[in-house]
């Protein structure tokens, strides 16, 4: 029982203590092996924490990108509203036109006739 919880969760980290301080030789090998361990404890926990750093931001990426996209989406919106205003002024000066010659023609058309019957009536006065 003891052993396999060993195996799982301590002797790879003992193994490579020991091994450095065989390779190290220190005065202490204890107190060696102790911050060793004691190293690895504190990089697997600033591991961690940078793991659970660089979560938070890919998950703010993702909640940026779908800021993004909603502001492009909107923006591509107000551009096509202001597209189809745009068109539809156009539309409306263009029929404002056609009834402002329109009218002028028939303006002109009442004056030519207006005309007409003054000299009508000017050369049967004659």
């Amino acid at each position: 029982m003891y052993s396999a919880y060993l195996e799982e969760h301590i002797q790879l980290e003992l193994t490579k203590a020991i091994r450095e301080a065989t390779i190290q030789n220190p005065k202490d090998a204890v107190d060696f092996i102790g911050s060793y361990l004691l190293k690895i404890v504190e990089d697997d926990a600033k591991s961690k924490q940078q793991e659970i750093i660089n979560a938070t931001w890919a998950e703010e990426d993702k909640e940026l990108e779908i800021k993004l996209k909603e502001k492009e989406a909107m923006i591509e919106k107000v551009k096509a509203e202001l597209e189809e205003k745009r068109l539809k002024e156009e539309e409306e000066e263009r029929r404002l036109k056609e009834e402002e010659e329109k009218r002028l023609k028939e303006e002109e058309a009442k004056k030519a006739e207006a005309e007409e019957e003054n000299a009508d009536d000017t050369v049967n006065e004659d």
